[in-house]
């Protein structure tokens, strides 16, 4: 065991806005990198679970009890769901939610459209080509908003598996950051480039 002289990585918010942004597209491409090529995540999105190294300029990643490995059908559904709402595709979309669990088989088609919205604004940092300013977003509330609708909702329970739950979380966590810090990151690029080398290619 080494000791890696480190800050809280929320100390960057007061950092320059390129370092900032350089630091969540490391982080987010580590994320892809992990659910696309690797298919092992760290999934618990504590930002105790990320420091910064003032000195190399480098992340420092704790915690790897929390990682999980995440099975080629659902790493492929998962690119599939991006791409979708990149591509403003909802049937791919409710194909991909179908494959992961989201939904099912029985689901009301106005449950099935209330999910895709829902998903469309959660991968909305996706869609914007040049980059996302999470620093200017409102995203969480608009997606919490939705998500309390539906879950107002009696007719629907779907409970998605485990491990979409645990990766949904971990973007979630990211998203969190990303907005703490107030940085910019082209997520469009990232998963673009993630994909093309990932097994799968595009």
């Amino acid at each position: 065991m080494d000791y890696v002289r480190s800050v809280p990585i929320e100390t960057l918010a007061d950092s320059a806005q390129a370092e900032r942004d350089r630091v969540m597209t490391l982080l987010f491409s580590l994320l892809l990198r992990e659910v696309f090529e690797f298919r092992l995540v760290q999934t618990d999105p504590n930002f105790a679970n990320y420091r910064y190294d003032t000195h190399s300029h480098r992340l420092v990643l704790l915690d790897f009890g929390a990682t999980r490995p995440c099975k080629a059908g659902m790493s492929l559904d998962f690119r599939h769901l991006i791409k979708g709402a990149m591509a403003t595709d909802r049937v791919a979309m409710s194909a991909a939610f179908m494959g992961i669990g989201y939904l099912g088989e029985t689901t009301q088609e106005k449950h099935r459209q209330a999910v895709l919205d829902i998903a469309e604004q959660a991968l909305e940092p996706f869609c914007q080509g040049g980059g996302y300013d999470f620093g200017s977003s409102d995203l969480p509330a608009r997606v919490r908003a939705k998500g309390m609708a539906l879950g107002m909702e009696r007719e629907f329970f779907q409970l998605p598996p485990a491990d979409a739950m645990l990766l949904q979380r971990k973007f979630g966590g990211l998203y969190l950051l990303a907005i703490r810090l107030k940085a910019r990151v082209n997520l469009n690029a990232l998963a673009k480039a993630a994909f093309a080398s990932s097994k799968h290619g595009l």
